[in-house]
């Protein structure tokens, strides 16, 4: 049995890797604040926007990366146990949007969570990737493609998982939900920013271009 001390100082290192903003990081090194960029999110969304896909897509892949290796060590200290890696992955992501290295000012927490979720509930993430994906295309707004799919993610829950997962599952919803609070203010507004690359129903997206 792990001592308690070492599962307060799991959920600690937690916090701190979650600090490890990966796109302050990578746009640092090409020279550019993303806070003073586009939205101001450290985020894969706004590194898209700042350095473009391929940078966007390295933030995207380390910031799940960083999301799920806590988590994989607290199942791996406490397999039989849910409570330390839904601790855990709380700490990760609020470390993501409240960076102690970076001045408390991070991202909205998005693709860190789905890190967490993919090893704490393997088909709700899977669930929410192909709602995440499906809403993105169909609408070109990643927002609101990421609040449908945070609101999926407590119903996967509940149909498919324990019940024990069900506060983590709203609980999650929630803080992506309060995180995306002023995307919320925007789509209701008609402000929103959209990619009209992807959104298959603009003459311009790739799809069109590529006859798909």
């Amino acid at each position: 049995m792990i001592r308690p001390e070492y599962h307060i100082l799991l959920i600690i290192i937690s916090y701190l890797i979650g600090s490890i903003s990966t796109s302050i990081i990578v746009c640092k090194y090409k020279k550019i604040d993303i806070r003073k960029i586009g939205s101001g999110n450290a985020g894969a969304t706004n590194t898209v926007r700042a350095l473009g896909k391929k940078f966007g897509a390295i933030v995207l892949f380390l910031d799940i990366l960083k999301g799920a290796l806590p988590i994989l060590i607290a199942k791996f200290i406490t397999p039989e146990f849910v409570f330390l890696p839904v601790c855990c992955s709380f700490a990760v992501v609020l470390g993501h949007m409240f960076p102690i290295y970076f001045s408390f000012q991070g991202g909205k927490g998005a693709a860190t969570i789905i890190g967490t979720i993919y090893v704490i509930f393997p088909t709700g993430a899977i669930i929410c990737t192909i709602t995440w994906l499906c809403v993105l295309f169909l609408s070109g707004y990643v927002g609101l493609a990421t609040i449908i799919a945070a609101v999926s993610f407590p119903l996967s829950v509940y149909f498919l998982a324990d019940t024990n997962l069900i506060f983590f599952g709203f609980s999650s919803m929630l803080l992506i939900l309060i995180a995306h609070y002023e995307n919320i203010l925007r789509l209701l507004k008609g402000k929103e920013n959209r990619f009209d690359k992807i959104h298959i129903f603009n003459k311009n997206s790739i799809f069109k271009r590529h006859n798909f």
